[in-house]
C-alpha cells in the first residue's frame, strides 16, 4: 500500500508463496526493520541532547504496526510487541514517505549516472567530515536476502552452457539459474563501505547498478578500494554476471547483487589491464 506502484505490481505478479514472493517480503521487511531503528536512534538522539518532546507510539489501526509485530512473532514467539516499540508517531510518518520509491523502476542512463556522482561527491565530503571529528564509519550490509547458493556446487561457471539475456528479462528476486548478463562498465567502481558499486549497460542501451560482494579484500574503502577495483572492473571494460540476482536495495532502487566473485567475468578489460576471470 505505502511502496512505489511498480512494486505492487511485481509482488503480484509473482507466484503467491513461492521462494521469489517470500525474498521480496523478507527484503522489504528488513528495509523497514532497518529504517525503523535509525530513526528510532535519531529520535531519541533529540529528546537527550536538543530537549525534543517525547515520541508518540503509533496507533494500533496502522498497517506498518501491524506488519512489525507479524514480522516478530515470526523471528521469535512474543517478539511482536519488542518490534511494536521501535515505530514511533514520526518514525512511521517518516517510513511512509520513504517507501513510496520503494521497488521504483530502473532509472534512466542519465538519472543513474547523475545518481552516482552525487553519492561519490557526497561520500568524499561525508568521510572528510568524520576524519575531522574523529568518527568511526559504519561498515555494514543487509545481506539476509541474496541468492541461494548449493554450497556443495562447484565454483567453476560453464559460460558456454549459460543462455545470454538482456537486463529487461531479469527476473525480480529470482535466482535466475542458467543465464547470463553481458555489458559495458560505464562508471569507476566505487566502494564506500562493504560491498563495491558499479553501472552496466547492456546491448540495448538499458542500465543497471551492481553491487558486488567478497570482491575486495575485507576492509577495503574509498580512494585504496577504487584503486584495486579499477584493476579488476575498470569504467570501460566488458563484463558478465552468471545467474544475476535482481533485487531492491535498501534505498528503494533496484538492481543486481553479487556475492560470488566466479559469478563474474571479465570479456573485455577496455584501457586498463583486469585480473577477475578474464576471457584469453
Amino acid at each position: 500500500q505505502h511502496c512505489h506502484p511498480a512494486a505492487a505490481a511485481d509482488l503480484d505478479a509473482l507466484p503467491r508463496g513461492g521462494p521469489s514472493w517470500r525474498r521480496y517480503l523478507e527484503a522489504l521487511g528488513t528495509t523497514c526493520r532497518d529504517n525503523a531503528i535509525q530513526l528510532k536512534v535519531e529520535d531519541e538522539m533529540k529528546e537527550n541532547h536538543q530537549g525534543a518532546p517525547p515520541t508518540k507510539h503509533v496507533d494500533e489501526s496502522c498497517l506498518i504496526l501491524r506488519a512489525f509485530v507479524d514480522m516478530g512473532e515470526k523471528m521469535r514467539a512474543g517478539y511482536g510487541p519488542r518490534y511494536a516499540s521501535l515505530l514511533t508517531e514520526n518514525s512511521c510518518q517518516k517510513m511512509k514517505d520513504n517507501l513510496k520509491n520503494y521497488g521504483r523502476p530502473i532509472a534512466s542512463k542519465k538519472q543513474m549516472l547523475e545518481e552516482h556522482e552525487f553519492r561519490v561527491y557526497h561520500h568524499a565530503i561525508d568521510t572528510k567530515r568524520e576524519q575531522a571529528q574523529g568518527m568511526m564509519s559504519l561498515r555494514n550490509t543487509s545481506s539476509s536476502v541474496k541468492k541461494e547458493v548449493n554450497p556443495h556446487q562447484s565454483s567453476g561457471i560453464d559460460w558456454a552452457g549459460l543462455q545470454k539475456i538482456s537486463i529487461r528479462n531479469i527476473k525480480l528476486y529470482d535466482s535466475n539459474e542458467g543465464v547470463y548478463i553481458e555489458g559495458k562498465l560505464l562508471v569507476d567502481p566505487f566502494t564506500p563501505a562493504v560491498g563495491t558499486t558499479t553501472i552496466l549497460e547492456d546491448a540495448n542501451g538499458d542500465v543497471l547498478l551492481l553491487a558486488l560482494y567478497n570482491f575486495l579484500p575485507d576492509g577495503l574503502q574509498g580512494d585504496d578500494a577504487t584503486a584495486i577495483a579499477s584493476t579488476k572492473i575498470p569504467k570501460g571494460c566488458t563484463i558478465r554476471i552468471a545467474a544475476p540476482f535482481m533485487k531492491v536495495f535498501r534505498d528503494g532502487s533496484r538492481g543486481v547483487r553479487v556475492d560470488e566473485p566466479n559469478d563474474i567475468l571479465v570479456v573485455s578489460s577496455g584501457s586498463a589491464a583486469a585480473n577477475v576471470n578474464e576471457v584469453d
